[in-house]
């Protein structure tokens, strides 16, 4: 068996992908891969030419084409592009989850076939495997309408190519050569990136999601002001819509990072856009931790970014954030109240208008945390003070008149009146 031969085994077909026996056959294959992999034909990236073909405008096809002799040039399938995607298949991912189909052992000898066959050679033999693995195919389209077994069949290779991009597009030598090198990745990637996120398999959204988190922050070199950004911008936000816990935190980061890139040429309707559908999507779901903590991460650079522009949401971010405030996640309260604070810096001059309703949540807290470990009991009051603080000096006589005038003060939340009590009188 040649290594191009023992590569193409280790990929999992559909039916592979649910059978028990596929691991322990494909360990065997990889590890005669891995034993080659020093010797490994290099990609010719290079040679390829993309063949005019009339797949797009015959209608939908699957994620995963079946590639003819029509298509590309006959070189272009290297025993190189061919390992990569044979790694891909069993690699871990950057939170060590491995795909159903592999194992812990399969991936550890698929991450010492990539040591050996491609890290060693730098990272022009990682981008020329990648170019030629994914270059060769037109752009997927939609999946054609199926039934039965031919539907779980798209599905599954639809999972296993999605699972098989991402764990390419986390690789830090993808991203390590010319800006010109970042532009060809970027070009061949942001296709299947998109239809992954649009596809009505939950696990292939997942992994599209996964895919464009890696791209759009280890491509640091490419400039997503233009077109791509603000693409990939709008899948990603789309994707916010009835997101699952695993679409949510990926598609999340994705658009608060390139809200602000993409807003520097696009203007501030790209912040409203990105708050309203965050926020929006957000309250659907309550204080769930799944939802909340990918917020509480993503949203400080964005406000940053945004500055005053978060001021026209306050009426639904700040009930948001006082709701995290009661969370019992003690990681989800400080970072709350922390984002609380964050906000009102931003917003000063909308805080006044807030001031009332926002007391009762704040005091609320502040009296709970006694409940909470030691640390972050004064972790959260450190916040909480940091917020009063704040709005006192934004508001001023008028957040002074809600908490004195208040007379349902819990005995725990007295430390927070002394706290204001105690501010200099410029501040009170």
């Amino acid at each position: 068996m040649t290594l191009a031969d023992a590569a193409r085994a280790c990929v999992p077909t559909p039916a592979d992908a649910s059978s028990d026996d596929f691991a322990s056959a494909a360990f065997d294959r990889l590890r005669a891969l891995r034993d080659g992999a020093r010797d490994l034909e290099p990609a010719r990236a290079s040679a390829i030419r993309r063949m005019p073909t009339n797949r797009e405008a015959s209608g939908s096809a699957r994620l995963v084409e079946e590639i003819s002799s029509d298509d590309v040039a006959p070189t272009s399938e290297s025993e190189s592009a061919l390992a990569l995607l044979a790694c891909a298949a069993h690699g871990a991912l950057g939170d060590g989850d491995v795909p159903r189909w592999s194992n812990a052992r399969l991936s550890a000898l698929a991450a010492e076939t990539y040591d050996d066959g491609f890290k060693a050679r730098g990272p022009d033999a990682v981008i020329d495997s990648f170019l030629e693995a994914y270059g060769r195919a037109d752009a997927p389209a939609a999946p054609a309408a199926s039934f039965g077994a031919n539907a779980e069949s798209d599905v599954r290779a639809a999972e296993i190519a999605a699972r098989q991009l991402s764990w390419c597009l986390e690789r830090d030598e993808l991203y390590l050569g010319s800006p010109s090198r970042t532009r060809e990745v970027v070009a061949v990637a942001m296709p299947r990136v998109l239809r992954a996120l649009d596809y009505p398999s939950e696990g292939v959204r997942t992994s599209g999601a996964m895919s464009a988190r890696a791209l759009s922050r280890r491509a640091t070199g490419f400039d997503w002001r233009a077109g791509p950004g603000a693409v990939l911008l709008d899948a990603c936000r789309s994707a916010l819509i009835g997101a699952s816990a695993e679409v949510w935190p990926h598609a999340l980061d994705v658009a608060c990072a390139l809200t602000g890139v993409v807003a520097r040429d696009a203007g501030i309707e790209e912040y409203r856009k990105t708050f309203s559908r965050a926020i929006d999507c957000a309250r659907l779901r309550g204080t769930e931790t799944a939802y909340a903590a990918p917020l509480l991460a993503s949203f400080p650079n964005l406000i940053r970014d945004a500055k005053a522009c978060v001021a026209v949401h306050l009426d639904r971010l700040l009930p948001l954030l006082c709701a995290y405030m009661q969370s019992h996640k003690d990681d989800v309260a400080v970072g709350a109240a922390s984002l609380v604070a964050l906000v009102v810096e931003n917003a000063w001059p909308r805080a006044r208008a807030h001031c009332e309703s926002m007391w009762p949540h704040v005091k609320r807290a502040y009296a709970e945390a006694d409940g909470r470990s030691a640390v972050s009991c004064d972790k959260l009051r450190a916040e909480l003070e940091r917020v009063v603080e704040l709005v006192q000096l934004a508001a001023g006589g008028e957040f002074t008149r809600v908490w004195k005038s208040d007379e349902d003060v819990p005995a725990h939340a007295v430390g927070l009146v002394r706290f204001l009590a105690a501010l200099p009188a410029t501040r009170a």
